[in-house]
């Protein structure tokens, strides 16, 4: 009588396990399908920065939107959906693509935990966002620094950084997750 029970539990289990993993891969198709993937990004993140010259300049970011914070009980899916599409990933490129767009998601959750007054988990979902960014910008950094389309990709890595300098200062966040930001993301390309 156990067995048949113990038996019908794992029957189940190893569908539901089955259904998320076909549910993760049809969601990683269909950003394959947005080459650019930018079909996400509807945060505008817009602020001035001082280029080499001192003067103001104006930048626009658009971060993807998340509607799953790390403060509900459900976002341990979400987290465990976003490495599957990280290891179902084959491509370095599209790897680092994704990455990418998870550690933006990331930082626009922390914006939103701010708002809400979570500085602390805002500070740990910054310090999760910083270090996607940084696989993927070594990802980048491992690739053929001529093809074209690693050089898009130098490129919108190097605008996400100037948005997460410029988040992390407007955010106050703790002075650990300033150095872990200008420890790994900024000096990433001296290593």
């Amino acid at each position: 009588m156990t067995m048949k029970w113990w038996w019908k539990i794992g029957t189940i289990s190893l569908s539901i396990l089955i259904l998320y993993i076909s549910f993760v891969r049809a969601g990683l198709d269909r950003i394959r399908n947005n080459k650019n993937y930018d079909k996400l990004r509807s945060v505008p993140i817009t602020f001035q920065l001082k280029n080499d010259l001192g003067q103001l300049e104006n930048y626009c970011y658009k971060l993807p939107e998340s509607r799953t914070l790390p403060d509900s009980p459900w976002y341990i899916i979400k987290d465990l959906r976003d490495e599957f599409w990280v290891k179902f990933s084959k491509d370095p490129l599209e790897k680092a693509n994704i990455l990418l767009l998870i550690s933006d998601k990331k930082l626009e959750e922390a914006i939103r935990l701010d708002e809400k007054g979570r500085q602390n988990l805002a500070n740990e979902t910054v310090k999760e966002a910083i270090l996607k960014l940084e696989r993927s910008k070594k990802i980048v950094k491992s690739l053929d620094q001529e093809d074209i389309e690693v050089t898009k990709m130098n490129t919108k890595i190097d605008e996400a950084e100037k948005v997460y300098k410029y988040l992390i200062e407007y955010l106050m966040l703790d002075k650990e997750t300033q150095n872990l930001f200008i420890n790994n993301v900024e000096n990433c390309y001296v290593q």
